[in-house]
């Protein structure tokens, strides 16, 4: 049997004697097994005497002897399969009540068909993982030799503080910390990944996952953090994205230079009638390199997106007047941005503010290029998330470009050549608000105009919570 799809990793925290004290909702996903079929019993995963347990025997002995013991158990699920999993078990301290346990990471391995890591990869993704065990309102309950490394606390140091105190000031400001835990009471799991904070003050970019943990009565009991620290890919991919600045400005220079070189040229042929055709030549080749440097900086804005020095780069509650207003200002350069009427109110919605701003670019750069009337943007608010309408009363989009109106370098057969434009920009705008867990749709028929509907969340959600399988995410953008 293969594993389930959506389930990446489940949580087990077992007493010393094999136990399971706490099974989360990702176990019983993964598993099948119920949480009341198994708390207080040693784990039906792997039945006493059978190969399974001596191998999970081996790992706790390991976990107890040096923090914890990584291999390969094969876990028999509630249907009677076998599942195999990468099995990393850690030694937790629970110095509250004066009690040890392990914690339990399983994560399944996959069949070579289904083009996911390897072994050994799998093996890399669980080394360097922090165990915290929270009660139901964040307090640090247990402590794991793994958090102590990472972390920098010791146990007798963090047990019995607020969880918030890995988070940096901007996080808890945001109210980052409550969201997690409120996404996991509701939904089992929650997932973050971001700069938190060490004892002595340093930072580490850090995975993070949440999992609720519930008694046999179904009630809450708790939290079972685990942090894995990336710091060294971060590092990586900001000397990546100092590479591709440095770059970008390198570039821009000549680029600008060329076009000043043309428009005086024109203008040195502009009463000259003999050179007209040369003038429109030259023309044409200014609006090709004012093509060249939009295509730089959107590519720049992609690979560097990610920036850690950039607030704009941290989703959180932003106002749609304000991204607008930004927005208008930078379209105002290309168009008459009196066309468009905003009705905003004081919607907010959770995102980060350049991927925000560029979601609304190019819906709007796109209405104001396709016709020439008035655009309207509005937002309406839902319970959970709000709808922001971009519509025009343009040419519209044919009704047989609709379906591919999305996928990259698909301008649609009313597009002319002289509207400029390369066809990536609702590719863009669908990665972009999938990677935020939203949606995009869109209305249009022809002569009458095109409204784009973006639904964006008004609370956090973890990263990925979209499907963010768009063509562009395919490109790697």
């Amino acid at each position: 049997m293969s594993a389930r799809p959506n389930v990446r990793e489940a949580v087990v925290i077992t007493a010393l004697d094999g136990r399971v004290l706490s099974w989360a909702t990702a176990a019983q996903e993964l598993t099948g097994w119920a949480a009341d079929e198994v708390v207080g019993r040693r784990s039906p995963l792997t039945p006493e005497r059978s190969e399974a347990a001596r191998c999970l025997d081996v790992l706790r002995a390991e976990a107890l002897a040096t923090g914890r013991g990584t291999g390969e158990v094969a876990c028999v699920l509630a249907d009677g399969s076998t599942l195999v999993c990468v099995a990393d078990v850690h030694l937790l301290l629970d110095l509250a009540q004066g009690q040890a346990g392990f914690c339990e990471v399983l994560r399944p391995v996959v069949d070579a068909a289904d083009a996911l890591p390897a072994h050994e990869a799998l093996l890399e993704q669980v080394v360097g993982h922090a165990i915290v065990r929270l009660d139901p309102e964040g307090v640090v309950r247990s402590w794991s030799l793994g958090a102590v490394r990472m972390k920098g606390y010791r146990a007798e140091e963090i047990v019995g503080r607020h969880f918030t105190a890995f988070y940096t000031d901007v996080d808890r400001a945001n109210g980052r910390p409550a969201m997690l835990l409120d996404m996991a009471r509701r939904d089992g799991l929650a997932r973050d990944v971001g700069w938190r904070v060490r004892a002595d003050g340093s930072r580490f970019w850090g995975e993070i996952s949440i999992n609720a943990l519930h008694a046999p009565d179904g009630e809450l009991s708790g939290f079972l953090k685990v942090t894995r620290d990336l710091t060294p890919d971060k590092l990586r991919e900001i000397e990546h994205q100092k590479l591709f600045r440095a770059l970008g400005h390198d570039l821009r220079n000549p680029l600008a230079a060329a076009r000043g070189f043309i428009d005086v040229a024109r203008e040195n042929l502009a009463d000259d009638p003999a050179h007209a055709a040369t003038g429109a030549l030259l023309e044409r080749s200014g609006l090709a390199l004012v093509r060249i440097t939009s295509m730089l900086d959107e590519l720049l804005r992609t690979v560097t997106h990610a920036s850690t020095n950039d607030h704009s780069q941290q989703a959180h509650p932003l106002r749609l007047t304000d991204a607008a207003a930004q927005v208008l200002g930078d379209l105002s350069a290309l168009h008459d941005v009196r066309r468009v009427e905003l009705d905003l109110g004081a919607a907010t919605v959770y995102a980060t503010s350049v991927d925000l701003i560029r979601v609304l670019s190019n819906l709007v750069g796109n209405a104001l290029r396709y016709s020439d009337g008035v655009v309207r943007v509005a937002a309406t608010v839902g319970a959970e998330s709000v709808d922001i309408t971009v519509g025009d009363s343009g040419r519209g989009i044919h009704p047989d470009d609709l379906a591919s109106i999305f996928e990259l370098g698909t301008r649609g057969r009313m597009a002319e050549e002289g509207d400029g434009g390369h066809g990536d920009g609702l590719a863009s705008v669908r990665y972009l608000v999938e990677k935020h867990g939203g949606t995009v749709h869109i209305d249009s028929r022809l002569d009458v105009g095109t409204t784009v509907t973006v639904s964006l969340p008004r609370d956090y959600r973890s990263p990925g919570a979209g499907a963010g399988a768009g063509a562009l995410a395919e490109e790697g953008a």
